[in-house]
C-alpha cells in the first residue's frame, strides 16, 4: 500500500467515526 492510499483510508474512517 502507498502512503497516499493509507492516508485516504484514514480520512474515510475518521469521517465515518465523526458521523
Amino acid at each position: 500500500m502507498i502512503d497516499l492510499e493509507l492516508g485516504n483510508w484514514k480520512d474515510f474512517i475518521e469521517a465515518m467515526l465523526r458521523k
